[in-house]
């Protein structure tokens, strides 16, 4: 339970961990921004930002699913995909930085 204290009327009152950002006062309903909610939020957003989402409804998929939980699309092996798309960006660093030496050494 967090502590909160409102800006508008000063009054006290507890909240649970997992309530969302922002919270209404108790008494005069003023939405109030709690710090430790922001940040809880900015990393659970920085976490679902690295797993695939569903093509159809776009919630998040579990670990090594084929099928959307809520929706039940086939979604193929996207985390395969996911893995097959980063060695190929890795593979065109490669390229590009042995492009920039034969460039190199055929001016020099």
């Amino acid at each position: 339970m967090i502590q909160v204290v409102c800006a508008i009327c000063k009054s006290k009152f507890r909240v649970r961990n997992n309530a969302p950002n922002p919270v209404p006062c108790r008494i005069c309903q003023t939405s109030i921004d709690v710090p430790q909610f922001t940040l809880r939020d900015a990393e659970i957003a920085k976490r679902n930002a690295r797993c695939p989402k569903c093509p159809a409804c776009h919630k998040l998929l579990a670990t090594g699913v084929k099928f959307c939980i809520s929706c039940g699309t086939y979604t193929g092996d996207v985390w395969a995909a996911q893995a097959a798309s980063f060695e190929a960006k890795e593979k065109l660093k490669d390229k590009v930085w042995w492009r920039r030496m034969k460039d190199w050494f055929v001016r020099w």
